[in-house]
């Protein structure tokens, strides 16, 4: 690993990149509690009989293919 005195001037500043990242985390994390707000209200509405599920879990799994244990654990 080269010593940080050496790093290519082309390269984004640590800085940056540190701004950056947190961004992209809080942007995820809205986004993420967006989708669980969506998806409650789905559930509570019980969407899922539209497409003829037992349950939100298996929705889930097939229509955002999400893997059915993360379904489930919501």
């Amino acid at each position: 690993m080269k010593p940080a005195d050496s790093v290519p001037e082309h390269l984004p500043d640590i800085d940056d990149l540190d701004r950056a990242i947190v961004n992209l985390a809080a942007r995820i994390n809205a986004a993420n509690y967006e989708l669980l707000v969506l998806v409650r209200r789905f559930d509570e509405r019980a969407g899922w009989l539209k497409w003829g599920f037992l349950n939100c879990a298996d929705w889930l799994h097939w229509r955002c293919d999400l893997s059915i244990c993360t379904a489930r654990a919501g």
